[in-house]
């Protein structure tokens, strides 16, 4: 026959579970924080992949736009020759194709930007010559590229001559 357990055994025993009990309550503290810490890592990794992933799409539309910049102001110039033929017909569908390319261009975020007659402006603007006119002083008088925009970023400034004032 076994001997039944004294009180005293029976608190010593009560009081080694209950330690063992806090043992297992505090690891699994510890293990439920650091499954909270691992899957906000997680998420933030997604994020950051997400983000990077964005803006590796972005440089490549950027890469795509700057190499195709010369064949969009060749267009726009000889669509803006054409327009002012004197064949009117002619005149008309030339302008219907421009006022299409900047559509699509614009559906794509892509911003071609005639800054003659305007205010020079670093921002949009690169001169590379001035030219005395009667214009007011600083005024863009000539573009040689068209500024180009993409998403709200300049990726190309205009190339303009800009006016500055007579000698007299």
């Amino acid at each position: 026959m076994s001997k039944k357990p004294t009180k005293k055994e029976l608190e010593k025993e009560l009081d080694n579970l209950n330690k063992k009990l806090e043992e297992v309550q505090s690891e699994l503290k510890i293990l439920r924080e650091e499954k909270l810490r691992l899957l906000a890592e997680i998420q933030n990794l997604h994020k950051r992949y997400e983000k990077e992933i964005e803006e590796s799409r972005k440089n490549e539309r950027r890469k795509v736009i700057l190499e195709i910049a010369e064949l969009i102001d060749l267009s726009f110039t000889a669509l803006e020759s054409a327009t002012k033929s004197s064949d009117e017909n002619a005149a008309k569908g030339f302008r219907m194709i421009k006022e299409e390319l900047e559509k699509k261009l614009c559906s794509l975020g892509i911003e071609i930007r005639d800054p003659k007659g305007e205010k020079f402006d670093y921002r949009f603007h690169h001169a590379v010559s001035t030219r005395e006119t009667e214009d007011e002083e600083g005024t863009v008088v000539d573009v040689l590229k068209r500024c180009i925009v993409f998403d709200g970023e300049v990726l190309r400034p205009a190339l303009v001559v800009v006016s500055k004032k007579q000698e007299q």
